[in-house]
């Protein structure tokens, strides 16, 4: 899609405010649950009965599946008008943090895995409302093709988490310092140059393909509880919508 230079740079620094703090988020959901389940076993705490690890995992999916359908619904129905409204204005990201906060506070403090779920809708929609906007400067087969290169690397990286466990596990501190340097990385260059290089998205894809692997190798050894799964699913779901972002501006920008 043609821009000129102005709304280009428009556009870069709007998708910016959001990758980086959807980025932020994503490292603080990561690292969450595990901090979560610290202070639990510290304390005593026995939220509620174990399930089936089957169970468990078919949780997480299914919360996961739950929330991209949303964010679907919320890009194909109301793209338009949500672009109309807001476009790249302040007014979006300040929406979008509130929603994304409150969702991410009220997911980790509530003790009933009913109320975390609420909170993991009110984040759902948090980026559903700016994955609508941004959607909207590339062209539907951009995205599908965005869409369905996300599913494949997900699916790849879900399986490699499941038998690489270990391997996983330990690179957790890694991508938390790789995923650091790419958003101070990205900030210095929209601030000096303007610009977004391909190839800062392609390293930030190959960081979340690994927090996807990282997060659910964590999840299997993990209490199988209700409110993990919600938890862990909320982990998953942000890693997935950045690598979802980060295809995307490579697949547009070719």
């Amino acid at each position: 899609m043609n821009y000129n230079n102005q709304e280009q740079n428009q556009g870069a620094f709007y998708e910016q405010a959001m990758a980086d703090s959807a980025r932020a988020n994503s490292a603080q959901s990561t690292a969450a649950p595990s901090r979560r389940m610290a202070k639990m076993a510290k304390k005593g705490i026995d939220m509620e009965s174990t399930i089936s690890r089957r169970a468990f995992n078919l949780i997480m999916g299914l919360i996961i599946l739950w929330g991209v359908g949303i964010d679907t619904l919320i890009c194909k129905f109301y793209g338009e008008k949500l672009t109309a409204a807001f476009g790249r204005s302040w007014t979006m990201i300040l929406i979008y943090l509130a929603l994304v906060i409150a969702g991410f506070a009220v997911v980790h403090i509530a003790k009933n895995p009913v109320v975390s779920f609420i909170g993991y809708n009110l984040l759902v929609v948090g980026f559903g409302v700016s994955l609508a906007v941004i959607v909207e400067r590339y062209a539907p087969a951009v995205v599908m093709e965005a869409f369905l290169v996300t599913s494949i690397v997900t699916g790849l990286m879900l399986l490699m988490g499941q038998l690489w466990q270990d391997f996983f596990k330990k690179i957790g501190a890694v991508l938390a310092i790789a995923l650091l340097g790419v958003i101070i990385t990205e900030v210095v260059m929209l601030l000096i140059t303007g610009t977004y290089p391909t190839w800062i998205s392609v390293v930030s894809a190959i960081i979340f393909s690994g927090f996807i692997g990282y997060d659910w190798a964590k999840a299997q050894e993990a209490p199988t509880t209700t409110k993990n799964a919600v938890l862990f699913a909320t982990a998953l779901y942000v890693d997935i919508i950045n690598l979802f972002l980060d295809i995307l501006r490579i697949v547009g920008d070719d």
